[in-house]
């Protein structure tokens, strides 16, 4: 029998951190301020909806939003649910007192399971140099592995932020393009390509 009831409500807080950063103290404001209807950006706020399409096009809403405050989907969203939002942002959990020490203390949570991280840089790595030219690839680590801004990266390689912002989105939609093809083998063997590419910048960073 469980004596603890526990809720953990996922939210977006790449979308909070950039509110915060722009004054904006709640999703009826940022609604009255981008022009963008509340249950749009509640699904946004909610992790509801991923950024892109299943055509692997960028959802309106979030190139609405993605204009407003400057940045490009991969600011805005975490790499798990680039593609696909979660089914529910609540996650309810019945443990003991020893259960809360060994599951939720002393590990790692994340949605559906709290969205499961495999780290994989050196996958990220492969690919990286088999689909970007050099400059693309500087580009990128620099604004993922770095965590440069855009306009520091312009500086560097003498060319404008939205340029920088160009280099990024097409990178970005060439390392997602062999990710799609993904052999029986690799899925018998538990291989999750989608998760290995969207948690290898988070790895790499720790790689320097």
């Amino acid at each position: 029998m469980s004596d603890y009831q526990i809720t953990i409500r996922v939210k977006n807080q790449r979308l909070i951190d950039l509110m915060d950063q722009a004054g904006i103290p709640s999703v009826a404001e940022l609604s009255r301020q981008s022009q963008l209807n509340q249950m749009a950006l509640g699904r946004i706020a909610n992790l509801k909806t991923g950024a892109f399409s299943a055509k692997g096009e960028v959802l309106s809403s979030v190139s609405t939003l993605c204009e407003f405050f400057g940045c490009i989907p991969e600011d805005l969203f975490p790499a798990e649910v680039l593609y696909q939002g979660l089914n529910t942002n609540n996650i309810v959990l019945e443990l003991s007192y020893q259960e809360i020490q060994n599951q939720v203390l002393e590990s790692d949570l994340n949605p559906e399971n709290l969205v499961s991280l495999v780290k994989d840089a050196e996958f990220l790595e492969s690919l990286m140099s088999s689909r970007l030219s050099d400059r693309e690839n500087r580009v990128v680590r620099s604004r993922f592995v770095d965590e440069k801004t855009l306009a520091a990266i312009g500086n560097e390689h003498d060319i404008s932020k939205e340029r920088v912002r160009q280099i990024l989105a097409k990178s970005l939609r060439k390392m997602r393009k062999p990710l799609r093809f993904c052999s029986d083998k690799d899925n018998k063997a538990g291989l999750d390509w989608e998760s290995r590419y969207a948690n290898g910048l988070d790895e790499m960073k720790s790689l320097g």
